[in-house]
C-alpha cells in the first residue's frame, strides 16, 4: 500500500512515523472494503445495506486498530527516532 502511494507520488510518512488517524484509516478502509466485497461475492442477491455498512465499519476498526497497535510497538521495540529528528 505505501510503496503504491509512494511511486504514484504522494507524500506520506513510513507507517512506523505515522500519526494515529491516518494510519488508522489507510490501513483500515482498504480491508473493511475488501471485507464488504467478499460479503457481496458471497451473498450479493441477498444484501443489505445496514450489515454491510456495520460490516465496512467493523472491519475498518478492528483491522485499521490492529494496524496502529502493531507499528507503535515496533516502533517502540526498534527504538525508532521521532520523524522531525530526522
Amino acid at each position: 500500500m505505501f510503496k503504491f502511494l509512494w511511486n504514484k507520488g504522494v507524500k506520506i510518512r513510513p507507517p512506523h512515523y505515522m500519526q494515529g488517524l491516518p494510519l488508522f484509516l489507510l490501513m483500515g478502509i482498504p480491508f473493511g472494503l475488501t471485507a464488504v466485497g467478499l460479503y457481496l461475492t458471497f451473498v450479493g442477491h441477498e444484501f443489505r445495506f445496514d450489515i454491510g455498512a456495520f460490516l465496512l465499519m467493523v472491519f475498518t476498526f478492528i483491522f485499521g486498530s490492529s494496524c496502529y497497535i502493531y507499528y507503535k510497538i515496533t516502533t517502540a521495540k526498534a527504538r525508532l527516532s521521532k520523524w522531525d529528528e530526522l
